[in-house]
């Protein structure tokens, strides 16, 4: 049976098969007891990643959230589950990212991994034990999925970085929105110089007389024009 594994030496992402999933751990203490006056979905974060109700409605109002059932919140945690998610990751995933909850798995969660698998052959990328980490570090933080996959079509080393915490804070401290588009770009952009490269381009454009805020400034809106290496 195919399995993701992110404490092998030589990682692979594979992908197992969902079609007839097994009930989730989570979904095993639902309970259908709850006030007629409480939507389904925020029953469903309540019950089953002990939300306080405040803030389960706050995330169902924000994102939409609309399921009328357990089947497919229920399948995508047990397709993360599956791949070596563990409750506290899934929890801290859905608090950031709970449209994932009604992500349609054939349409996008699955073709997202299928592209993770078409990588397997280049050693490089998931011989480095970085990588899974990654990704689910940018899952967790809420880093759409466009995102992910445009990231990993064109520069795959992005998912290579040794510190990824960092270079995600410090884009958000930049007002960069994870959801967002340009967000990707950035990453792309600023994994595609060396700390040093990037010291001599800022330098640069102080020297053309660019203060620092204007130079952030020019990266929030071009990424890829201002720091191409």
């Amino acid at each position: 049976m195919l399995k993701f594994n992110p404490c092998s030496n030589r990682t692979l992402i594979y992908l197992r098969s969902l079609t007839s999933p097994q009930p989730s751990p989570f979904s095993l203490h639902f309970s259908t007891n709850t006030s007629d006056s409480t939507p389904f979905e925020v029953s469903y974060l309540i019950h089953n990643f002990d939300f306080y109700p405040q803030s389960a409605s706050k995330l169902c109002s924000t994102y939409r959230l609309g399921f009328k059932t357990t089947q497919n919140p229920d399948s995508v945690l047990n397709f993360f589950r599956n791949h070596n998610f563990s409750n506290s990751q899934l929890r801290n995933m859905i608090a950031k990212a709970p449209w994932l909850l009604s992500c349609n798995l054939s349409k996008r969660l699955s073709p997202k991994f299928e592209f993770f698998l078409s990588k397997a052959h280049n050693p490089s990328f998931f011989g480095d034990s970085n990588v899974p980490q990654n990704i689910r570090m940018l899952i967790e933080n809420g880093v759409a999925d466009a995102n992910i996959a445009r990231i990993l079509r064109i520069r795959t080393r992005t998912f290579q970085v040794r510190d990824m915490v960092s270079l995600l804070e410090e884009l958000k401290g930049l007002g960069f929105n994870p959801s967002k588009t340009t967000f990707g770009v950035a990453m792309i952009a600023k994994t595609s110089v060396t700390k040093t490269t990037w010291k001599e381009k800022v330098d640069a454009f102080n020297n053309l007389g660019w203060s620092h805020e204007n130079v952030i400034q020019a990266f929030k809106r071009q990424p890829p024009v201002y720091f191409h290496p």
